[in-house]
């Protein structure tokens, strides 16, 4: 069933204001990565073929499929999981994504008044991300010569 024509026009102006932001034309291949409110990574990738995008995101052993297409260079879809769906409108700016979640409404349609607003990093080490971040973000980068160090300690044994 289409969308009332006011919630299709709330999504059109969402989507225009979201593309206000300076653009540049890069595509959306890619693992991003961002800290999530408990400490962990929320982590995106997505993978773009034939003039639409797929992938997932992942925080917290939780898990939603995306699924999108590309409109004048911005990504729209639904990602959509165990817990419901989520429409989400994504921009591309050099090493950043700058996605903004939309809840749905009792409809299941997009509620333009629930949203979030995540600015994710192009995953390339902690070390560079922390440059990207800027700010203290290096004091808590573990790592040598920008290589993270491995979890697994393989010089440890455990009996």
């Amino acid at each position: 069933m289409p969308a009332p024509r006011s919630l299709r026009a709330l999504f059109v102006l969402g989507l225009a204001a979201f593309a206000a932001r300076p653009a540049a034309a890069q595509h959306f291949t890619g693992t991003f990565t961002v800290p999530n409110q408990v400490g962990g990574t929320m982590t995106l990738s997505l993978v773009e073929a034939g003039g639409g995008v797929s992938g997932s995101l992942s925080s917290n052993g939780v898990t939603y499929q995306v699924q999108g297409q590309i409109q004048d260079g911005t990504l729209v879809g639904v990602m959509s999981g165990a817990d419901g769906a989520l429409y989400f409108a994504a921009e591309r700016w050099e090493n950043e994504l700058w996605v903004e979640l939309y809840g749905t409404d009792a409809n299941g349609q997009p509620d333009y008044d629930d949203f979030t607003e995540i600015d994710f990093v192009l995953a390339e080490g902690s070390a560079r991300a922390a440059q990207h971040i800027g700010r203290e973000a290096g004091e808590y980068v573990v790592a040598a010569k920008k290589q993270e160090l491995p979890a697994h300690m393989p010089w440890k044994t455990v009996c």
